[in-house]
């Protein structure tokens, strides 16, 4: 059994149950997404969306290829897109990446 006498203080670690740590952490973050490629910007709404849920505080997407049709949807979830390349309405990537 314990005796109490035989302390001067009794401390508890209560900081991780209390203080909601993770939230600030996440939202201090400025994250940079690069995929190899966006055709529709699912994918890229997706992982934006999801970085938006966990409260990051600024996300950027860098692509070689993005339709500039995408662009407006995408800049709902991303702060900035680069692009390399940004054809007038989505196509298929394949032309993109032919190794000559």
């Amino acid at each position: 059994m314990i005796n109490y006498d035989d302390f001067d203080a009794l401390t508890f670690d209560c900081y991780g149950t209390l203080i909601d740590w993770e939230s600030g952490i996440l939202s201090g973050l400025k994250v940079a997404v690069i995929d190899d490629g966006v055709e529709s910007g699912s994918t890229a709404m997706a992982i934006g969306a999801m970085l938006r849920g966990a409260s990051v505080n600024s996300a950027t997407l860098v692509v070689p290829v993005c339709p500039k049709s995408v662009v407006p949807h995408l800049l709902a979830v991303y702060d900035t897109i680069h692009a390399v390349v940004s054809p007038p309405t989505p196509s298929s990537l394949t032309r993109h990446y032919e190794v000559n």
